[in-house]
Order: C-alpha cells, then structure tokens, then sequence
C-alpha cells in the first residue's frame, strides 16, 4: 500500500520579482569518500540520510516508453555550510585515447559536443573580468529555464550527449537535484500502538537555499531555506509504502515529492542540475532533461548556486587538490642568488644550427619544450687566386688577382626550438646595425706610397635578427626580479665593421665581420622547495578553467598521460590566528584526467527492473575535515569518469495497454509496431538542420533514408562450381533514383562471379566445395551520395 500526504497549504505565493534556490552535494552513508581506506566520521552529521527515507537511490527508467531516466544518486543534499566544491583553478579532460571506447561509438561529432559542454562553464568562470564575482546581484544575465526542444528529436525520443554531460559537470562542482530537496525527509517514526500508514509522523527539513530575502508568510520566513526554483514555488506530498515488497527494485519506505503550487498537475524542474526525473513514484511529465530537449546554458539558480560555491568570500578548511605540492620559497637574507645575462643572438644562433643534446651541452639547465627541424640550401663560392705581372709594369711586379668560378651547394639542418625556462629582456627583432667603413688609399697630393685611412659610419635596421638578453632560470629556482643594471640604456647593438682596401694596382677588396655583445642586467632569483600540502582555509577560486586534453597523450589500457603535464597556480589562504589572507603557490603534476570519457554496453538483462543505464558516473568526497557532527565542508577531487551507454538503439516493448496480452494460439500481440525508442544519443539544436545520431554519426535524413529505401531479392541462390550463376538483378524501392551498386569495400564475391551494374552473373569455378560466401552489396542513393546502404547476403557453392 502506497499513502500519500499532501501539504500544498502551507505555501502562499508572494507577488515579487524572482525567487530562487539551490542544493549542495555531498557525501551519506554508503558514499565512498576519496580515500576508500578513510571512512566517514562516526558522528558523521547526515546519518539520516538513508535510503528507506529516499536517499541513496539507484538509477533506473521510467514505467512509460520515452520516460525520464534518474541517473541515481551520488550522495545527499548538504546543510549551509557543509557544502563541496572543486577548488582548484585548472582542471584536465579527455577521452580514453586515440581508438578508445569513446572515440569509436562518438567519433569527432561526439568529441565536440563534450567540448561544447566544457565550453558553457568555461565561458561562466571566465566572461567576467572578476570572475564569478562580477554578475549582477540577481543574475539577470541568467534564463530561468534553459532548456528548448527540436521538435524531431522530441518525435524520436533522442538523448542529447552535450545537455547530458553538462548537467553531469555541474553536479561535479557541487550542486544536486534542487527541486527534490525544497523539502525532504529526516526523520520517519511510528508512535507505539501506532499502525501505519495512518499513524506514521514524519520529519520534513529544506535543503534548498537562497540568495535573496523571501516576502513569504510560512513558516520558512527569514530562513535561508528556499521552496522556490527558478522563480517556481514547490510543495510536497509524501509517499508512504509502509513495508517494502519482497524482490523490490526500490528500498524506499517513505519519501517526499516535490510539485508545483501553481500548477499540480505538472512538474517543472528545470535546473540543470536537476537529475532526469521528479520524483521516486510521480512519474510523469516533466523532470530535469527530457527527450528531445537541450540545454541552451545554465540557469539562474544553478549560477547561483555555482557563485556560492566559488565566490572569494566562501572560505573554507581545505586541502588541495591530489597531486599538489606547495611551493615554499626561501627569501631569507643571504638565500638570494644572482644571475647575468648573456645576448639571445648567441643562443639563437647556435640553437638554428645544433641538434638538442648539443644544444644543452653548450647552455646547462636549459628546458627545451619542443624541438622540430627543417632543411636550407648553402653555398661557398669556387675562388681561384693568381699572381700575375700586368703588361707594361717593371719586371717583378706582380698583382693579385681572385676570380669567382661557380659555386658548390651543400644541405643546412636547421631547428626551431621552444624553451621553458628562458626570461628575455629588452627582446626585438628589429636589431639597429652600426656599419663601421674604412677605406684604405692614395691620398690626393700626398707622397708616392702614403696611404690615408677614412672611416665613416652608417647606421641601418636589420629585420628578423634577434637582439637583447636572456636569463636560464636554472633548476629549483621560484621567484625572480631584476636588480641591477650594469649600462643604464640597455645597449644590445650589433657593431658589423666592414673593412675595404685598394692598392695602387688592380684593386683587391675583401671583407671582414666583426660582432660585439654586450649585456648589462643582473637577476637575482630565489631557490625553492615544495613540502606537502596540509588543510588551510582557503578562499573560492572563482575562475575555473577546463582544458581538453588531445587523445594521443592518453593511454586507452590504463587512461593515464603518456606525458603528465605540470600546471603552477596560486590560491588565497586565510590565516584565522592573525585575521589576514595571502596567496600560496602550488605546483601540480597531473598524471591522469580530472574527467575522463568513456563508452560500453549498459543493461540490466536478463531478468529483473528493465533500467537502461544513460551514463554511469563517480565521484571523490575529501572528507578528512568534516567538522564534529556536521557532514561538511570538504572538495570534490580526483579522476571522474563517464562511461555512456554505447549499446546502440534500445526499444521498449510493453506493457502497454491492448498490446501486451495473448490471443488465440498464445501469439503476443507486443511487435515492431509497439516499439518506442528509450535510449537514443544525439546532438541537435534549435536549427532546422537534422540531429546527428550516434554511433556513426549518421543524420537523421541518413537514417531515413535509410528505412524508406528497400533492396530486393533478400536472399541469393546457390551456385555450383563449373556451371552459369542464375543472373540475378538487384532492385531498389523508395529513395531517389538513379541507383550506384557496387561490392561493399572489404568484400569479396565467389570465384567466378562478377558484379556487373545490379546485376551478379557468371560461372563459378575453383570455390571449395559446399562453402559458404558472405557478401556485402552497397546501394549509394543519388539523392545523397554519401549515404550508402548495405545488403548483407551468403551464397553457397557445391
């Protein structure tokens, strides 16, 4: 026996503006924290959070083909306070590498709607210069529904892969379900004597809240305890089962069922956070993501509750993310180190032409990031010297003469580098170039064999010649500032003196390049260390920032990065002894994604509740710093993974009215006819163009097509080695012709038979005996070339 109370009476909606409220996440009884081996505190305060009381519920499907889907719980909802967040600045995703499940069911289509996802809270954390802290009080900038419906989608019943992974993310950053715990079960007791249901009482609390002051009259005035949505008053009615029937699927015995005062007889959730059903028995319309819809962005209350989360002025006793370290650095008199600096010509020029291991030999410390080569062309001139006597000139005079006869060409290395540990300073490409002349000759009037010396100067730019200094921080270093200046004017020009002389006899000029460097700064550095990192009180982060991660750099067989990647961030940490706040630097080594993506088959056959699982999710509650009794504050950390149901189209069949019962001769009546999709993953918008449906990311004018274009015959006759095949000719209906027919790629017909056009003929010869073929046709529509469909088909020859 199922009892139901109501309480709709208690509430009297108000005439203002908006009215808001969100849940915070955190762990219950049964959630496995972080650390598996560190289980919750005793006192743990929500104990009451069980599931014959609605907590800790499994996810499962609806009762009617196309209905919401609970993804199930990951924990309960969280006093003031006692709430859980991700803290830490950056965050890593990926899918599980190059061929890995996600990428074979999704492909790149799939890919770009996860990122898509990314992308809303990307743009959330970010698109205000302060960050969260610099919305509007109300968060106007918000809708307070986000959700819209393409109407084939609806007609299909299709999933939407980015809606579902971002209401996935947004239960990453701490928030539940907040219409489902606008009021919600603590306690549920039967007085002595008592018989249920009739005498049962029970314990109603809120665990929704709100930003903004609430003109009610009820008994919820001047709480922060909100019964509001997104401007959307809820009430409860609670469901009563007194005893749980043997073999149940749910272990409830009481729970509350949020509705709507204003409208009873349809439930609206429309948070993002919001799981995809409204409540354990009232199933019916409405309830989080529904087939067919999308989510356009977040709304009102799940900004929020994320700015609550997130905000400078939400200090809580932390520990930082897993994998951090804490960056200490000594700044004590005496611990300064100083650094000169040296010109970035030289190094650039060294680095065009050598290869990294000498490269590094010649410039100890320096951290090369990326190293790629290309080839030139160089050249030395063929020169020929002679010393001839001219005609005419006294005897034993004789003149130098060099002639230039061709060239000889050779192949040039060269490398471009990145480097990770070079400070550049006063840095340009456009090198002003000093041109020193000296000309060497007879001056006019003078006497038979002076010479007179001329120098002029000219000063030219050169463009792409790099010019300035550079520092090598070198290992263990943390911290930097210039301290001195050796030349006041910074002076990196690069002198080239070109020398010409002439004699009195055919001239003879050559050239010759002198180069000058000079540096002039100082850098004084500070050595540091990292030590563990221990609980402080720390502030929100408020700007948050998800990077994808590429394929190649995961591991398929253990998900983890072929190269980690390092990430140096700040964050504010109160001290409450001396009631001041300060930056602290850590450093951390990600070896595996924050949130990695997944596929595999999900089903619950072959007996038991019929549930097609949409995604199965985890999550890690730090819980080492739950304050006595409380059952909170703490972070969400570590790896996440999705895993989506990649088992294709599932069809529900029954039980439906006049469609599930037997007729003469026991034949069911429950067929293709009565089939409706229940799991379907899509990508769709508000736009006209068709829904990309996975896998194959085929459309759904692919897939139409598909089911109106018929091929005949379904079946092909045997053949026998050494006499003539039945031609057979193959035909199409529905589609547009004309028809392309051809082998699928891949397949491979008898020995003897030939493909001609639609028609298959000739005389099999060489085939084993009695063997069986499989052969693949494929049809190409014209309408749509890229569509192909495919015939499957078995010939056996004797």
């Amino acid at each position: 026996m199922i009892k139901t109370f109501f309480c709709a009476g208690l509430l009297i909606a108000a005439s203002w503006q908006q009215a808001r409220g969100f849940a915070l996440l955190g762990p219950i009884p049964g959630t496995p924290a972080a650390d598996l081996s560190v289980a919750l505190p005793a006192n743990f305060g929500d104990a009451w959070q069980v599931n014959v009381l609605g907590y800790d519920a499994p996810s499962f499907g609806g009762e009617v083909p196309g209905d919401v889907f609970s993804f199930g719980d990951l924990g309960g909802p969280k006093n003031i306070g006692e709430g859980y967040r991700r803290n830490d600045p950056v965050l890593y995703y990926a899918s599980d590498g190059t061929g890995g499940s996600f990428a074979k069911f999704f492909g790149v289509q799939g890919e770009a709607a996860v990122d898509q996802a990314f992308a809303i809270l990307n743009n959330f954390f970010t698109n205000r210069a302060t960050g969260v802290d610099g919305y509007s009080p109300n968060l106007t900038e918000f809708p307070f529904d986000s959700q819209s419906f393409n109407g084939t989608a609806v007609g299909l019943y299709l999933t939407d892969l980015k809606s579902v992974t971002l209401h996935l993310l947004v239960e990453q950053m701490g928030l539940t379900e907040p219409e489902r715990y606008t009021w919600t079960l603590e306690n549920r007791y039967l007085p002595a004597g008592g018989k249920c249901p009739v005498s049962e009482n029970y314990i109603v609390v809120q665990r929704n809240f709100s930003t903004t002051d609430l003109p009610l009259t009820g008994p919820e005035t001047g709480t922060l305890y909100s019964p509001y949505v997104n401007n959307i008053l809820y009430t409860y009615g609670i469901s009563e089962v007194c005893t749980i029937p043997g073999g149940s699927f749910f272990q409830w015995l009481a729970v509350t069922e949020p509705f709507e005062v204003n409208n009873p007889g349809k439930t609206e959730f429309t948070a993002v956070a919001a799981n995809d059903y409204d409540g354990l028995e009232n199933l019916g319309p409405g309830g989080g993501l529904e087939d067919g819809g999308f989510y356009t962005g977040l709304t009102e209350d799940d900004a929020a509750g994320l700015r609550y989360l997130m905000t400078t002025n939400n200090i809580e006793l932390e520990v930082p993310a897993t994998g951090t370290e804490l960056e200490f650095t000594n700044t004590a008199p005496g611990a300064l180190n100083l650094l000169e600096t040296s010109d970035v010509y030289s190094l650039f020029q060294f680095a065009q032409t050598n290869p990294p291991a000498v490269l590094q030999a010649a410039f100890p410390n320096l951290e090369i990031e990326t190293v790629s080569n290309y080839f030139t062309i160089g050249s030395n001139p063929i020169v020929t010297a002679t010393l001839s006597t001219p005609v005419g000139s006294p005897a034993g005079v004789q003149v130098l003469t060099v002639v230039t006869n061709g060239w000889t060409f050779f192949p040039i290395t060269n490398f471009s580098y990145t480097f990770g540990n070079v400070i550049y300073v006063n840095f340009h490409t456009n090198t002003p170039v000093q041109i020193q002349l000296v000309q060497i000759g007879q001056e006019v009037g003078a006497p038979a064999g002076y010479l007179a010396t001329n120098v002029t100067y000219t000063t030219v730019i050169q463009t792409n010649v790099p010019s300035g200094d550079y520092y090598i921080i070198p290992p263990g270093s943390c911290g930097f500032e210039i301290v001195s200046n050796i030349f006041p004017n910074h002076l990196q020009s690069i002198f080239t003196n070109v020398i010409a002389a002439s004699t009195n006899s055919a001239g003879f000029v050559g050239t010759e390049s002198i180069v000058t460097y000079f540096t002039n700064d100082w850098l004084e550095y500070f050595t540091c260390t990292f030590v563990t990192n221990s609980p402080g009180y720390y502030q929100g982060v408020e700007k948050l920032q998800f990077i994808r991660v590429s394929d190649k750099n995961v591991d398929p067989l253990t998900d983890v990065f072929f190269q980690p990647l390092t990430n140096t961030y700040s964050m504010v940490v109160w001290d409450p002894t001396n009631q001041q706040i300060g930056p602290q630097t850590f450093q951390r080594i990600v070896t595996a994604p924050d949130f990695l993506f997944k596929a595999t088959p999900e089903a619950s056959g072959p007996a038991g509740v019929p549930v097609v699982s949409t995604v199965e999710r985890d999550i890690h509650f730090e819980d080492g710093q739950i304050v006595p009794g409380l059952s909170g504050p703490g972070v969400i950390d570590g790896e996440t993974t999705f895993t989506y149901n990649d088992i294709g189209t599932v069809w529900w069949n029954g039980p439906f009215l006049d469609t599930n019962s037997y007729v003469a001769g026991d034949v069911s009546e429950v067929n293709q006819t009565t089939a409706i999709p229940s799991l379907l993953w899509a990508s769709y918008d508000a736009t006209t163009n068709a829904p990309y449906v996975y896998p194959n990311n085929e459309s759904i004018q692919e897939l139409e097509s598909q089911m109106i274009i018929a091929i005949s015959p379904t079946n092909l006759p045997d053949g026998t080695n050494g006499q003539p095949y039945v031609t057979t000719t193959f035909k199409a209906t529905g589609g547009t012709p004309s028809y392309n027919w051809s082998l699928a790629p891949g397949s491979q017909l008898p020995n003897g038979l030939g493909l001609f056009g639609n028609t298959l003929e000739g005389v099999p010869n060489g085939n084993n005996t009695n063997a069986p073929y499989d052969v693949t046709i494929q049809l190409m529509d014209s309408s749509n070339p890229t569509n192909t469909i495919l015939m499957n088909y078995t010939i056996t020859i004797h």
